[in-house]
């Protein structure tokens, strides 16, 4: 396919993202892709005539006429260093991580990643049982799915919940179960990736949904984030992705960007009019998917949108 048969796109910069890829399936990280799969998907957007860029390259609207497009991933899992960036250095291709704070180094896990070792490692009745006997301590919801119960908690409790919780249900502590595991990169990776040529943004410090927080929760998980990176000598850029790509409001976006100095902010929906230079928030795609369901997210949906925002009424939208 031409370039020129991309028109769509050209006005809308394209961002990627992924968290797990690999054959064997990390234990705090549920989904992913084969490497397999993710080369071939590399593969192919290079055939059909994007060009791939560094986020701050895209934001600083220096990237030409040609459709471009960029690689991100979240959570700062060990896959990273150990798949992507040798398949993306294979292509010339870039990429930008968004990083939890607490988890670089294998030192924590944030609180989704201990719910996913629970569950995986406990049968759904039992963890019932114990959130029946918790369910008064944390105000948990009344869903009778589980795991709308479990991320009901409200997210000041989100860490003492998951830490009783795994006291009671797990057979090793969480630094044995870290040890044993190292799902996350360590210090010397993240440094080695970093004089590559790798970006690194953040990914707060201990993965909460933004749209549950109030201001100053959110700017505090902004600046523990900077601290830690500060502390262990990792060059951030001043880029930052939203857990769950669930977005607070706009108008305090934009303040907290000021007052953490943030370039950009990425969540996770995406239309033919997103990701213009100048913007602050710009939307991601997620494509840890089956390679039907990733073409029709690369090539189908995006023309499909492009028609909808352009003809829709302006009443409509």
């Amino acid at each position: 396919m031409e370039a020129g048969h991309l028109r769509m796109w050209r006005n809308s910069h394209r961002v990627l993202y992924y968290h797990q890829i690999g054959d064997k399936r990390s234990t705090v990280c549920a989904g992913g892709i084969s490497q397999r799969q993710f080369e071939a998907q590399i593969r192919f957007l290079s055939k059909a005539g994007f060009r791939f860029v560094s986020l701050s390259e895209a934001i600083q609207d220096t990237c030409g006429k040609k459709p471009t497009i960029s690689i991100t991933t979240d959570d700062g899992l060990s896959c990273n260093h150990e798949f992507i960036f040798p398949i993306l250095k294979k292509y010339r291709v870039p990429l930008t991580m968004f990083l939890i704070g607490k988890c670089i180094d294998n030192r924590a896990m944030a609180w989704n990643h201990k719910l996913l070792a629970i569950r995986t490692a406990n049968s759904p009745q039992l963890i019932e049982q114990r959130l029946f006997d918790l369910k008064d301590d944390f105000k948990l919801p009344e869903e009778t799915d589980l795991g709308k119960r479990l991320f009901g908690v409200e997210m000041e409790e989100k860490d003492a919940f998951t830490d009783v919780l795994w006291k009671a249900l797990m057979q090793v502590s969480q630094e044995e179960f870290l040890a044993q595991n190292k799902p996350f990169l360590t210090l010397e990776q993240v440094k080695e990736l970093c004089t590559a040529g790798t970006e690194i943004g953040s990914h707060s410090f201990s993965h909460p949904d933004f749209s549950r927080l109030s201001f100053g929760q959110m700017k505090l998980e902004l600046d523990q984030t900077d601290e830690v990176f500060r502390s262990l000598a990792i060059p951030m850029q001043r880029l930052f992705s939203f857990p769950y790509g669930r977005l607070c409001k706009l108008n305090e976006m934009h303040r907290l960007a000021k007052d953490a100095n943030l370039g950009m902010c990425c969540g996770g929906r995406f239309k033919s009019s997103d990701n213009q230079p100048g913007n602050l928030l710009w939307q991601r795609q997620k494509m840890e998917l089956s390679p039907f369901s990733a073409f029709g997210e690369l090539l189908v949906k995006p023309p499909l949108r492009y028609l909808k925002d352009r003809y829709q009424p302006e009443r409509d939208r």
